[in-house]
């Protein structure tokens, strides 16, 4: 699964110095299905198979990675979660309930 840079307000933001495996102080918003079409210098991106979206749709202030209520939407589906409202929660716990 691909998140938001830890750069970004709603990026993927681990520990400094944890350990592989360990939970994130932030998960941040996914990127499945969501990358941008263009670089920041608006180069198109030979390996986006998924065109449609602007570097500024997801990294601009304005964008999926940075605005509160960005101007474009990605397709929001986190394990076990899906939907707008499931986006803006920055950290999840997961819950074996059988172990």
């Amino acid at each position: 699964m691909c998140y938001c840079p830890p750069e970004t307000k709603y990026g993927h933001k681990v520990a400094p110095g944890s350990p592989a495996g360990s939970p994130p102080l932030q998960v941040g918003r996914p990127m499945y299905y969501c990358f941008p079409e263009t670089s920041a210098s608006g180069v198109r991106l030979e390996w986006n198979q998924w065109p449609g979206r602007s570097w500024d749709d997801i990294m601009g202030p304005q964008g999926w990675c940075n605005a509160d209520k960005p101007a474009k939407k990605c397709w929001c589906m986190l394990e076990g979660l899906g939907g707008d409202e499931f986006c803006s929660v920055t950290n999840l716990e997961t819950v074996c309930p059988n172990q």
